[in-house]
């Protein structure tokens, strides 16, 4: 039954709840109507999940589900809590009525932060951090394993005969101690692991080597603290007056104060196949959402890290210079802008695409644009890049015009750049935004391409 104190309670968490978001977030108090939907829509569009079933149909179940926090869970829950926590949840289910309903409270608590997460009801992204509440509830239903583990043991030995002279107390002390040495194996492993503790993976997927082989989503994410390691490293090895950029992320990823004060930091350092001898540094997190892009490709596929932080031999941050010396053996950038066979500026859809042949496949440096108007170049920003060898099958780029460094784009003549990997193509199709609306035939296009970008005559 609702007492009077339940239901004033009841009303008054909302707003309580919602004081201590606004008294804690400075930011909102200077225009509170504009801040705060701001927020809300902020978290509504990161956090939602979207659906193009119907709700609660068979397919809306199949195809929408997200199953990987509950991989998560499974993997990175240290075995012994696993198998408290399982025990204690079947527990709960069947004394769900005990202690006035606390096990119901505690289920509920747990499946709905697992749930909500796990249904196309909303998202997350770096595992478990950011539904850390089922931490609480998940703790107390291992607690209720523990505890019934516990007195079941002691149950069956003071019926053996031999121990029934022992006093229960000190039998419940014995098997209580047993049970917290059940956490010896992962405080040592959690000891080896340290300084990288939250890279811990259980024995069910191999381990953190075997969330690596499997290429387990965001197995290396350290949340930035093997940045602090690889920004040791290059305070005591980098020269004097270096340069430091990050491949991908913010610059405030790393404080400025823990780095030396001579070194430069600015991701604008990026210099690519210019090679101004910049420092690059990146975490190996796992199915990076920037790994297709040049900045990764032309660092793995053409220099030699000069420093590999590793645990269990998995790589989680690498650092580059950026200088001939740091070349893989039989690289060759010496390049020339290629003649250009044909340009078709052809209707797909509403909209002109151009294609360029280049009459035969080459290994791609760099496609340069110039414009008769500064309003065509504003607006090609965003456009979208596909290559071909066929001209029929067409591979899309994951990184559309302008995203591209000043230090890069140095050198070619150009408004844009676009710079290739060494992709291997005949064909490049130039997609413009929904937006365009200058003629892509006014557009002045040049090919850089590798004259013998792997050495093949040695």
């Amino acid at each position: 039954v609702l007492t009077t104190k339940m239901l004033f309670a009841f009303s008054l968490y909302p707003i309580i709840v919602f004081l201590v978001f606004f008294l804690s977030w400075p930011a909102l108090w200077s225009d509170p109507i504009k801040n705060i939907p701001e927020v809300f829509r902020y978290y509504h569009d990161i956090g939602s999940s979207s659906c193009d079933y119907t709700y609660l149909t068979p397919s809306w179940w199949k195809h929408c589900t997200n199953l990987i926090t509950l991989k998560y869970f499974i993997y990175t829950i240290p075995p012994f809590s696993l198998f408290l926590f399982l025990i204690g949840f079947i527990i709960s289910i069947i004394w769900f009525k005990k202690n006035n309903y606390l096990n119901i409270l505690l289920l509920s608590f747990f499946l709905i932060t697992i749930l909500r997460v796990t249904l196309p009801l909303s998202s997350i992204y770096g595992g478990l951090r950011q539904i850390m509440e089922f931490v609480g509830p998940m703790s107390m239903i291992t607690a209720v394993g523990a505890l019934f583990l516990r007195d079941l043991t002691v149950k069956y030995l003071l019926k053996i005969p031999l121990h029934k002279e022992l006093n229960k107390k000190l039998i419940n002390m014995c098997i209580s101690c047993l049970l917290i040495l059940g956490f010896l194996p992962i405080s040592i492993e959690l000891i080896k692991l340290h300084p990288n503790e939250n890279i811990y993976f259980n024995f069910l997927i191999g381990g953190f080597k075997g969330a690596a082989e499997k290429n387990f989503p965001g197995y290396g994410n350290t949340y930035g603290n093997a940045y602090l390691q690889g920004i040791e490293w290059l305070n005591q090895h980098a020269e004097p007056n270096s340069e430091l950029g990050l491949v991908s992320g913010n610059m405030q990823n790393i404080p400025r104060g823990i780095i030396r004060e001579d070194i430069s930091f600015a991701n604008g350092y990026r210099s690519g196949y210019n090679q101004e001898g910049e420092y690059l540094m990146t975490l190996i997190i796992g199915q990076d959402q920037f790994s297709d892009t040049f900045r990764y490709k032309f660092l793995n596929t053409y220099l030699n890290p000069i420093y590999d932080l590793k645990v269990d031999g998995v790589s989680i941050l690498k650092i580059w210079k950026n200088d001939t010396s740091n070349l893989k053996s039989g690289i060759n950038f010496d390049s020339k802008i290629e003649k250009i066979q044909t340009i078709k500026v052809i209707k797909e859809g509403a909209k002109e695409i151009a294609i360029i042949s280049l009459g035969g496949n080459k290994n791609l440096e760099g496609l340069g644009m110039k414009f008769s108007k500064q309003e065509c170049k504003d607006s090609l920003v965003g456009a979208k890049i596909s290559i071909s060898s066929d001209g029929i099958q067409f591979i899309q780029k994951a990184e559309g015009i302008n995203n591209f460094s000043d230090r890069e784009i140095v050198g070619y003549n150009a408004d844009f750049v676009y710079l290739f990997p060494g992709d291997e193509a005949e064909y490049i199709k130039i997609t413009p935004p929904e937006s365009y609306t200058c003629s892509l035939k006014e557009i002045d296009f040049s090919v850089f391409t590798f004259t013998n970008l792997h050495n093949l005559n040695k």
